[in-house]
């Protein structure tokens, strides 16, 4: 009887640690001579290049007053049923702060302890989009 209590309390203590795993992957860069607008555009453009989803996004105040703006733009991929329980997602943030344009973009692999480097891989083909849009 004991054994299956402690046995119990253990599967509860996996399902509840697994329902929180995700993988994460993070990696930021600045531009100088682009404007917020031109770095928001390309960005939106390189999601969707990716084959993701724009499931939300705010571009933030964009008045001439204001020296620094915020905006973000969180998306979803397709899964793939063999190596993904749920769709990959970006959140990517873009800044500008002090005359530069930060862009920051986070990979997510929700449900999952393991994503065979395939938020690495997002996250440079984002990047390498998003440089190949600003130069259009």
């Amino acid at each position: 009887m004991r054994s299956k209590i402690i046995g119990l309390g253990l599967a509860s203590l996996f399902l509840v640690c697994c329902a929180s795993i995700q993988v994460k992957k993070q990696e930021s860069n600045f531009y100088e001579n682009f404007s917020f607008n031109a770095v928001w555009n390309a960005a939106l453009e390189a999601v969707k290049d990716m084959g993701f989803t724009i499931i939300d996004s705010d571009r933030g105040i964009s008045l001439p007053a204001f020296s620094e703006q915020k905006g973000y733009i969180h998306a979803e991929g397709e899964k793939n049923s063999l190596t993904q329980r749920v769709s990959p997602q970006l959140q990517i943030t873009i800044e500008k702060k002090g005359g530069k344009i930060f862009v920051d973009c986070q990979a997510i692999q929700p449900k999952q302890l393991f994503d065979f480097g395939k938020s690495r891989k997002n996250i440079k083909k984002f990047f390498e989009r998003l440089n190949v849009n600003l130069r259009k």
